[in-house]
């Protein structure tokens, strides 16, 4: 698991290189996980909510939410890997 507890929007790559080696993670919905973090691949809270954070630690920790790795891992370069990298510029220069 990867925990990212931001309070504000700031560029980090924690989160998308946890979940490329198929870690789920946990991450504040401050203007840029939610963007990233979906229901296969781990759980948002809300920023400086301390009590939802140790909740969603906990459903980690006892097994009540679990992933898949694959699933994490796969999802992430689905979405952001080098043939969605590929296929998101040649859109861009067929619009050009």
């Amino acid at each position: 698991m990867c925990l990212c507890c931001q309070v504000w929007r700031k560029p980090s790559g924690s989160p998308w290189e946890a979940m490329a080696c198929g870690k789920p993670v946990i991450a504040t919905r401050c203007g840029g996980p939610e963007f990233l973090v979906t229901r296969e691949t781990g759980l948002l809270v809300e920023p400086g909510n301390a009590v939802a954070l140790a909740d969603a630690m906990e459903k980690f920790i006892s097994g009540e939410k679990s992933f898949d790795s694959a699933k994490v891992r796969g999802e992430v370069v689905r979405r952001f890997g080098e043939k969605a990298f590929l296929n998101n510029i040649n859109s861009i220069y067929q619009q050009i």
